[in-house]
This record gives C-alpha cells, sequence and structure tokens, in this order.
C-alpha cells in the first residue's frame, strides 16, 4: 500500500504541475515545468549470481518500494513571440533574462516584457520592479559602468541639435554682369555743433544814410591879387601926407555891396620928393588888381601902422586907382575882410568846381556820397587874385564819425578825397582855399540795387568757418549801400576765432551767398560791392558761403553732430539708446541697439553701423581678399574701398560689398532714438543713393541651430565675382543678426553679423569643383551655447550651368531647436531611442540581459520572476545579440510556452496514474479482507 501511496502521490504532484502549466498559459513569458520521476528505495531480495561453469548466473532479485518526484524542472525552450501595441513592450528572441530590481534593491530576472513607466518616468515591469539597464548621461551618452534602473521622460525631457552642415541646391551661372560695382550710399553733410556759431540777434543791417547836401552852400571867396601892383609917387597934385601908409584892396559892387576879403598889405613910405612943399603927395597904384566879378576896386589906408584900414577910394574896374586924399573916409575896412574866412585862396579865378560829401565810420567805411555841390569861382582865370571856396551847411549825421570831402579838379569830372573832417568840424564852414591838394583817392560811387540778406561766419586761417548765422536782413536798397552794425565778436573756444565774414545773396539768387568782407572783432561795414564783383569766383579772394559749416569727423562726439535744414541746424542725436534696422540687397535687416553716452564719438557710429550692416572688408577673404570697387560717382577716380567712412565733404558714405544683392541701404526710419523723455525720435541722415550695384547674385535664407537649440537666422549671399576660359568663381557672404561677438561691452562686436565669407569654383561642365572656405562661425559669447557654432556649407548640388539668373536655396540642415520627448523606440541590441518633437533622435539608456549556463537552477520567485538559485551558476550580463544571449524585439511580447495538447495529455496518464495506484490499495485491501477471512 505504501508503494500505490507513492504512485498516487506523484501522480498528484504531476497533475500540480500540469494545472500549473495549463493556468498560465495566457501568461506572458512563462515557462511550462515537467515533473520528473524516479523509482524509490528497492527491496533486495537476491544479487544475482555469475556465470560459472555449471550455472548461466542469475539476475538481482529486487522489489520496487515506490516513485518519488525526482525533479520539477522549468522548460526554457523559446515562447511564441506575439505583435504589440505598446513599444515598451519587449520579447526576447532567444536565451537570457531581463534584469529587473525587486523591491528590497534585490536583482531578479524575468521573461515577462511587459514594461511601463511610472509616475517617475522609470520603466517597470507589471509588478513594479525597476528594468535596470545603463543610463546615460547629460549629453545623452550611454554610460556603461553600472546598472541603473531606466528611465524614459516622454513629455518631459528635452534635447537640441547643433548644426553641422547647410544643404544648399541652385544654379550660379558664368553668364552675368560681373560684381565689380558696389553700391554706394551717402547721408547729408553732417556738421560739428561744438564749434561756436555767430549770433546776429544784437547785429544791424540798414540801408546806409546818404548825406543830404541840400542845404550846402558854396560861396567863392576872392582876395584881390597885388604880385603885379607897382607903387608910385607924385607931387603937387595930391594932399596925401608924408609919412608910411599901409593900403589893402577890396573888390566889390556899387556902394560896397559884395565886399570880398581884403588884398595882402602894401606898405608905402611917402617922402617929399624935393619940391620942398609938405603934404602934397600922390600915391598911385599901376597894375590894379582887377576882378571881372565885381564893379569897383576899394582901396583902404591905414594911418596906424595896419591896425585900422579906411576907404579912401572905389574906382570903377580898369580906372586908374591913386591915393590923393590926405585922409581918409570914416569908412573903416571890417576887420572880417582882414585874413577872414576864405582869404589868401589860389584857387583860380572862373575854374569851376563839384563837392560831394560822405560820412565814414570809426572803421573807414564810407557811404554813398551826397548829390553835390558845384561852384564857379569868382573872377576870370589868371587874373591874379585869389580865390577860395567856402562850404557851409554841411550834412552831418550821429551814426558816423567822419565827413569826406570830395572835389573835382578845375573843370574836371571824377572826384578825388579833399579832407576829411570830424562830425564837429563839420558844424563849421569849411575853407577849400587850394592850399591842400586832391589826394589820389578817387570817389568809389559803387551801390548796390537789391533785397539782400546776409550770413556772418566766424574764421581764423588755416581752420574751418564756423557754422553761419541766422538771416540778418533782409534789406531792400535802391542805389546805395547797406551798413552792418554791431556784428558778433568772435570768442574763445575751438577754435579760437580772431575774424568774422560777411556774406551775401545775390539780388537773383537769395539762396547763395558770397564772401562781402573779412572783418576784425568789433569793427562795421558798410557794404558796396556788386553781384558781379562778389560772384566772380575766379577771383581767388572771393568764395560761396559753406552753410553747413565745420564738418563732422571722426572725433566729433555723437551728440554735436548736427544736420542743416535751410539755415536751422537740427541735433541728430542725444544720450539714449539707438536701434538700428538697415536693408541688404532690398531684404531688412534685423534690428540691433547701440548705446548713446556724452562720449560716443561718430567712429563708434561707424564700426556700430558697419558691424550691423554686415559690410565685409577685404582682409576677410584670407588668401583671397575680396575685391574693391569700381569707382563711377561723376567727379571722383580711383577703386572704392568697401566700408563706412567720412567724406571731405562732411557726409558719411557707406560703400558695400560688390554685387546687386549685396547693396546695403539706410531708410528714413532705419534709426530710431529713445532718449527716456518718453518720445521716440526718427535721426534722418538723409542717405540716399550715389552708385548703384552691380553683378549677378542670388540669396538664400536657412535657420540653423546652436547646441541649446536656439533657432538662428542665416542669410547667404552669392556673387560673380570672376570668370576666365576654364572656372566661373563666386564668392558667397554669411550674415547672421544672432552673431554675438561681444566680450567686453562692445556694442560693434554685438552687432556684427558678418559670419564667413569664400570662394565657389566652377568648372568648363559647370560641375562643382571646389571652395576655399565653406565654414560659417556663428559666436556665442553672452549665452551658455558651445561658441562658436561652426558648420560648413555644402556646395555639392549646385550647379554653374547656363541660366537666365542665378538661384540659390538651402535644401536642408542637420541641426534641431529644442524638442519634447515625443516617443521612442527600442532595437534588437537594447539600446533605447527618444524620437523627439524637433525630429532628433537621442539615446535614453540601453537594456541589459542575463543568461545562467543552468537557467532550470534559477529560483522562481513568483510574477515571473526568477533568483539565481545555487545551482544556476553565476548571471552573464550583456548587451543583447552578444555573448549567446538573445536579441530583443520591441513591441512584441513572448507568449507562454504551455504545450497545452501535451500537458492534456500527460494530465490524463497522470489521473490514469493516479487511478492505477488507487487500485493497488484496493487491491491490498482485499488480500488483508481475506487475510483476515481466513482467521474467522
Amino acid at each position: 500500500m505504501t508503494t500505490a501511496l507513492t504512485g498516487m502521490t506523484a501522480a498528484e504532484t504531476q497533475i500540480d504541475v500540469l494545472g500549473n502549466n495549463l493556468a498560465n498559459s495566457q501568461t506572458v513569458g512563462f515557462k511550462a515545468s515537467d515533473a520528473l520521476f524516479a523509482n524509490q528505495f528497492l527491496q533486495t531480495r537476491g544479487l544475482g549470481s555469475k556465470p560459472s561453469e555449471t550455472d548461466g548466473g542469475t539476475n538481482p532479485r529486487q522489489v520496487g518500494l515506490g516513485v518519488m518526484v525526482a525533479e520539477i524542472t522549468p522548460n526554457f525552450t523559446q515562447g511564441t513571440i506575439e505583435v504589440s501595441s505598446n513599444p515598451s513592450d519587449l520579447a526576447i528572441q532567444g536565451d537570457g533574462f531581463f534584469i529587473v530590481q525587486g523591491n528590497n534593491g534585490e536583482r531578479l530576472y524575468t521573461r515577462n516584457g511587459i514594461f511601463k513607466t511610472n509616475s517617475n518616468n522609470e520603466l517597470v515591469t507589471i509588478g513594479g520592479e525597476r528594468v535596470l539597464g545603463f543610463g546615460i548621461d547629460e549629453n545623452f551618452n550611454i554610460q556603461e559602468t553600472q546598472l541603473v534602473p531606466l528611465t524614459i521622460p516622454l513629455g518631459a525631457a528635452a534635447v537640441a541639435k547643433a548644426t553641422e552642415n547647410v544643404y544648399l541646391e541652385g544654379t550660379l551661372p558664368a553668364t552675368g554682369d560681373l560684381a565689380t560695382v558696389a553700391q554706394v550710399i551717402e547721408s547729408a553733410i553732417l556738421g560739428n555743433s561744438a564749434i561756436p556759431r555767430p549770433d546776429v540777434s544784437g547785429a544791424s543791417a540798414i540801408v546806409a544814410e546818404t548825406p543830404d547836401d541840400s542845404s550846402s552852400t558854396t560861396d567863392s571867396v576872392s582876395t584881390p591879387g597885388i604880385g603885379s601892383v607897382v607903387q608910385g609917387q607924385t607931387e603937387g597934385a595930391g594932399s596925401v601926407p608924408d609919412g608910411t601908409f599901409d593900403y589893402r584892396f577890396t573888390f566889390s559892387d556899387a556902394a560896397l555891396a559884395n565886399e570880398t576879403q581884403a588884398s595882402a598889405n602894401i606898405t608905402v613910405n611917402v617922402a617929399d620928393l624935393g619940391d620942398a612943399i609938405a603934404n602934397n603927395n600922390t600915391v598911385t597904384f599901376a597894375g590894379a588888381p582887377q576882378s571881372s566879378s565885381h564893379s569897383q576896386v576899394n582901396m583902404y589906408r591905414s594911418n596906424d601902422g595896419g591896425a585900422t584900414y579906411f576907404l579912401v577910394s572905389s574906382t570903377a574896374m580898369g580906372a586908374a586907382v591913386e591915393d590923393v586924399a590926405a585922409a581918409p573916409t570914416a569908412t573903416q575896412l571890417s576887420a572880417a575882410n582882414i585874413n577872414g574866412t576864405g582869404s589868401g585862396g589860389v584857387l583860380g579865378g572862373g575854374d569851376v568846381y563839384e563837392y560831394r560829401f560822405a560820412f565814414v565810420d570809426a572803421d573807414g567805411n564810407e557811404t554813398v556820397a551826397s548829390d553835390g555841390q558845384q561852384i564857379t569861382v569868382d573872377g576870370a582865370p589868371a587874373d591874379g587874385n585869389g580865390y577860395s571856396v567856402v562850404l557851409d551847411n554841411i550834412p552831418t549825421s550821429a551814426d558816423y564819425t567822419d565827413v569826406r570831402i570830395y572835389r573835382t579838379a578845375a573843370g574836371g569830372s571824377d572826384f578825388y578825397e579833399l579832407d576829411t573832417i570830424s562830425m564837429a568840424a563839420a558844424a563849421s564852414p569849411y575853407i577849400d582855399d587850394g592850399s591842400v591838394p586832391l589826394t589820389t583817392n578817387e570817389l568809389n560811387e559803387d551801390t548796390i540795387n537789391g533785397n539782400y540778406s546776409y550770413l556772418v561766419t566766424f574764421g581764423r586761417a588755416g581752420q574751418q568757418e564756423s557754422r553761419p548765422s541766422l538771416v540778418l536782413g533782409p534789406q531792400n536798397v535802391i542805389n546805395g549801400r547797406i551798413n552792418l552794425t554791431d556784428l558778433p565778436l568772435p570768442g574763445g573756444g575751438t577754435p579760437p576765432y580772431d575774424t568774422v565774414n560777411v556774406y551775401r545773396n545775390l539780388s537773383t539768387d537769395s539762396a547763395s551767398y558770397y564772401l562781402v568782407t573779412e572783418l576784425g572783432a568789433g569793427e562795421d561795414f558798410v557794404d558796396d560791392r556788386s553781384d558781379a564783383e562778389i560772384s566772380d569766383l575766379t577771383n581767388s579772394a572771393n568764395r560761396r558761403i559753406d552753410l553747413d559749416g565745420p564738418k563732422v569727423d571722426s572725433n566729433t562726439l555723437l551728440v554735436d553732430v548736427v544736420k542743416r535744414d535751410g539755415l536751422n541746424f537740427e541735433s541728430m542725436f542725444s544720450e539714449g539708446t539707438l536701434t538700428f534696422k538697415g536693408s541688404k540687397g532690398d531684404r531688412t535687416l534685423n534690428e540691433k541697439t547701440f548705446t548713446v553716452t556724452d562720449t560716443t564719438i561718430v567712429q563708434d557710429l561707424i564700426e556700430f553701423l558697419e558691424a550691423s550692416l554686415g559690410i565685409q572688408p577685404s582682409v576677410n577673404g584670407n588668401s583671397n581678399p575680396i575685391p574693391g570697387s569700381e569707382n563711377n560717382i561723376a567727379d571722383e577716380t580711383g577703386d572704392l574701398s568697401q566700408g563706412i567712412y567720412i567724406t571731405t565733404e562732411g557726409r558719411i558714405r557707406v560703400v558695400s560689398n560688390n554685387g546687386v544683392d549685396n547693396g546695403v541701404d539706410i531708410g528714413l526710419s532705419s534709426f530710431q532714438l529713445d532718449n527716456g523723455s518718453g518720445v521716440v525720435q526718427n535721426p534722418n541722415l538723409n542717405f540716399g543713393v550715389i552708385q548703384e550695384a552691380v553683378g549677378e547674385s542670388a540669396v538664400a535664407d536657412v535657420i540653423v541651430y546652436d547646441s541649446l537649440g536656439v533657432p538662428m537666422n542665416v542669410r547667404v549671399t552669392t556673387v560673380l565675382e570672376s570668370r576666365n576660359g576654364t572656372n566661373t568663381v563666386y564668392r558667397w557672404f554669411a550674415d547672421s543678426p544672432d552673431n554675438d561677438g561681444d566680450t567686453i561691452g562692445d556694442e560693434s562686436e554685438a552687432a556684427k553679423i558678418s559670419v564667413g565669407t569664400g570662394l565657389i569654383y566652377f568648372d568648363g561642365d559647370g560641375n562643382y569643383i571646389g571652395s576655399d572656405n565653406n565654414t560659417v562661425t556663428i559666436n556665442r559669447r553672452n549665452i551658455p551655447s558651445e561658441s562658436p557654432l561652426e558648420f560648413d556649407l555644402n556646395f555639392d548640388q549646385l550647379s554653374g550651368l547656363a541660366a537666365d539668373k542665378a538661384t540659390l536655396n538651402a535644401s536642408r540642415q542637420d541641426g534641431s531647436g529644442t524638442g519634447k520627448l515625443n516617443s521612442f523606440i527600442i532595437s534588437e541590441d537594447g539600446i533605447i531611442r527618444g524620437v523627439f518633437s524637433s525630429g532628433v533622435d537621442r539615446d535614453l539608456g540601453m537594456i541589459q540581459l542575463a543568461r545562467f549556463a543552468n537557467p532550470s537552477g534559477l529560483e522562481q520567485r513568483g510574477n515571473n520572476l526568477f533568483a539565481a538559485g545555487v545551482n544556476s551558476g553565476l548571471p552573464v550580463q550583456g548587451d543583447a545579440g552578444e555573448e549567446g544571449i538573445g536579441s530583443i524585439i520591441a513591441g512584441a511580447v513572448e507568449l507562454s510556452n504551455t504545450d497545452i495538447g501535451g500537458n492534456l495529455i500527460d494530465l490524463i496518464l497522470a489521473s490514469t496514474q493516479y487511478r492505477g495506484s488507487s487500485r493497488i490499495i484496493t487491491t491490498a485491501q482485499q488480500l488483508f479482507d481475506e487475510l483476515l477471512n481466513i482467521r474467522r
């Protein structure tokens, strides 16, 4: 019965194993087990004997005592692989186990590849055990050092890829214009407000006063001449007493009317001639003075030595003049007629003279002369008399210091300076007695006619003139002159001006101003210069005004830069933040920022503009320098160098790189200045094109990415640089507004957009054959991206065949921006690769597998888990597909390897065994029963 019981126990065990197999026929990764039996102890009844000469030998006689379960062995044959919809489901094709971490950190193994992610994005089994493998570092490099729980951070992890290559395609034909001419633009003329500008608010420009001589008088003063007088004496007929007497003569009309000055004195000594009769003398005067302007000759005698003179006789012209009187009459010669006004003149009788008067200021400036006064001197030519002209009521003015008297020569028509007298002296009669000769200073009769305005500048030898003043005037003048007074004084400053320059417009051109005079500080000026005289520029002393004044240079402070609008000067810049947005090839460039301080100079702005516009100098071409431009600007010669500089006229000139698509422009609204006032200004430097670009060109725009996934715009421009019998050569230029080369706060470096240039060569078949440089370098100095970003331009797909025009496109680039982890795939070698929204894939980890020398020796822990057993051997860890380890199939699971049909058959056999053993017990019971029956 005991033996039968072991059979039943064995059958029961087998049924348990088969039941477990069948129960797990749908369990993923389940491995069915087999129950293996062995007989138990044997009862030996005889050991048998070996053959002998007489006996053939006998076998042992042993009776078995039952059966035992020798081993329950898992069957690790491959289960069926079934496709799953879950990418994290895995199946092992071949030997090996997934390595997982138990709750207490114990390392376990499983073939069940149904995995999922937990809240920590860790890959876990359905029982929560973490799947182990190799992790990654911050750069997504697999770290094959130790096993760690694998994570798949869907939706959380972000990644970017820096661009390494940009692939260009298009046609760059050999035909078309060579890029030998650059576009050139220039600003308006810019001035420097730091240099002082004359202030004419206190100055005046009025029509100069013309002396009015309508009230002036000219009188001829005669002095009888005695040069021909012969004095004689007779006795007997007269009554002149003996003695010494003095005589003078005058001319007059009847009754002493209009009596002239007295002649010089003639002393006569009357003495007895021998008749012994006293006081019977006659004094005769042969050749007595005569005048055609008067009727009488009057003779006066002085008995007191010339103290007083009394009339002796008044005779008609031509009559004999003699003194027979014992005593003169009571008519005394007026003292005013003795050496009086105008006496002793030496002008000729009958001469005709004309007088004119002009006012003169302290600086010698002279007004227009008066209309004039003409006079005919009394007497007749060569009549021996002396004549003077008395000028009375001479015109005066409180605005001038002197009166200048001009006179003609006798009978002449040209006026020459006779004398210059003070205003005080002009209040008294002026005597022209002929003693003062005429000078050679001829009267300037120039006058001006028109409506005139004046501009004033300050000057100094060897220095630029200041900016002109505001308009002084206008003043309308007809045949006159304009008096400029109280002109501004040049002061200190830089430069220290010392002259005042006066400019005037033309009566026929109110916008053109020409130099009239250069004055010293404090001088006034009377303008009489004609339009023709001042506008004759063949005269080196003449010049046209420079309305813009001192020009800017590279060291001019930016806050001092001004632009002229008419005669007003507009300040272009103030302290604040300047933003600039230019254009290139008719494409708007990105905005750049520049800080204007009180120390910022024009050169700083020039460097900023050159960087912002991406103009590359010749040195950027390395061994193949960038060529300069032909110069087609009127009145200029010599090639132009690319760049920005200040012309001698004070203009900012911008010379682009050659080619149409390299032509830069600065528009009316390119500048915006925020000075903190709340009002944004638009400095307009009035840039205009003075030379159009020439040259076949093409442009391609592309977005590239740095190591942080930051997108950056890059524009590649190609221009036809040269061609010959064998090659076509294009030059490429690369610009990026995201370039940042600033390391020390240099805004010009921060604004620099040029990031590369080089040559592209095509052969005679239009095939691309090479480039001297294809690397673009973009600095990323002020963000934590890897700097610089360098990538290559791939020109392999470019063609040099003929085409109507050049074309260029960026077909693709291999960088990507920041992307979220959207999905993942697991390869056969166990590498988990994440696929990001940007299209980039990265390694997220690597699943490791383990195999055992004796997998049947593993200890089952439930949940499809195994632990290393004492007879399993040590785990051999490795990559899937290597070292005898099976490969991984993603998106699939390994089904249970339970053989349901075979197990059902085995189940029938086991149950039959069980029934058979139970029958043995039944039979044994019957034997016992029979035995007992025998006793009874």
